[in-house]
């Protein structure tokens, strides 16, 4: 019995004596890496923050923890453009989009910054997905709150916070590309290209959607992305596209119109001449809002009534007896996203 018990208090201490010496090792660790310096310190996204995993600090970290300190070297987006125009249409044009890509981003390039930031042997942290899942909560991703330990120790839960936060830092990212730009549209290689200056690699499919940006073909420079319109911006952008239709196809004598009318001309008058148009389906699904309850509320806004007096020379009374657009359940979006905040 005593000779178990001696065995015990043995293997004791070498545990303790190992989790000790694995903590002096982690101190050293990060003792050296605060201390190193780097010639490329925040012009690449933290490759553990991209996993919500670093243990240090935005301040601490020499790579960066999001666009708040992120030092973009911008690519030059008109020598970009240029090439673009050179493609073959005759040949894949992925192919020459990659091709075009590597020019700027070198095979060479890449394999360097892979090895400028190794993995430390000090663990991994969940507090960035812990602090993060507050919002999801907030936004009703989430029916509930979790402890630290839950995120910690339940791989199912800490996955789903995980990809909710790189969808987020992906579009606020690309938000971030069209702001150091500022213009109305960037070729979607090159949207992908500055992912990879970075230090990642796009998920369109968490970009592209309703609150972010939306895609169209432009003639020249092929797949483009263009920011979506702010709920406001937006909804005044449907209602003078209204307006230009009831002024064209003279529809105010033939009150009240069917909705899906309007909205099949939105689409196959409007969008067909204005190809960088977005479609009126990306405000229905933000606004979770059905097309016919969409029309009824612009007609009763102010801004929309100030209009219609502005075009048609309309008094307010006349205005207010007028009913524009007819409801027809039968037309109604029966789709809907299931996340009422992003795609």
């Amino acid at each position: 019995m005593q000779q178990q018990s001696s065995i015990a208090n043995i293997k004791h201490l070498v545990k303790e004596k190992a989790k000790a010496f694995k903590l002096d090792k982690k101190d050293e660790s990060v003792k050296e890496y605060l201390e190193k310096r780097t010639d490329n310190k925040k012009k690449q996204l933290c490759r553990f923050y991209l996993r919500g995993s670093c243990i240090f600090t935005p301040e601490q970290c020499h790579f960066s923890h999001g666009v708040e300190d992120l030092i973009f070297e911008k690519p030059d987006l008109e020598l970009f453009q240029e090439k673009l125009k050179n493609i073959n249409p005759e040949q894949d044009r992925k192919s020459q989009e990659e091709h075009i890509i590597e020019e700027f981003f070198t095979k060479k390039t890449r394999d360097q910054r892979r090895k400028e930031q190794p993995a430390l042997s000090v663990g991994v942290s969940s507090q960035i997905l812990y602090e993060y899942h507050f919002e999801m909560v907030r936004w009703g991703e989430l029916e509930k709150a979790f402890t630290p330990e839950e995120v910690d120790s339940d791989p199912k839960i800490r996955t789903l916070i995980k990809e909710a936060f790189q969808r987020d830092l992906q579009q606020e990212l690309t938000q971030f590309f069209f702001a150091i730009y500022d213009v109305k549209f960037l070729p979607k290689s090159f949207v992908e290209l500055c992912f990879l200056l970075v230090g990642w690699f796009p998920k369109f499919r968490k970009v592209i959607n309703s609150y972010c940006c939306y895609e169209v073909m432009h003639p020249v420079y092929g797949p483009v992305l263009i920011e979506t319109p702010d709920d406001e911006d937006f909804k005044e952008l449907i209602e003078d596209c209204l307006i230009k239709i009831l002024k064209k196809y003279n529809f105010l004598k033939q009150a009240p119109i069917k909705s899906s009318v309007v909205l099949e001309l939105y689409q196959k008058d409007l969008i067909k001449n204005d190809p960088f148009l977005p479609h009126y389906n990306l405000y229905l699904f933000r606004q979770t809002i059905q097309a016919d309850d969409l029309l009824q509320s612009i007609q009763k806004s102010e801004t929309f009534r100030q209009k219609l007096h502005k075009e048609f020379d309309l008094s307010l009374d006349e205005i207010l007896s007028l009913q524009l657009f007819e409801h027809e359940k039968d037309t109604n979006l029966q789709q809907r996203e299931k996340n009422p905040r992003k795609i």
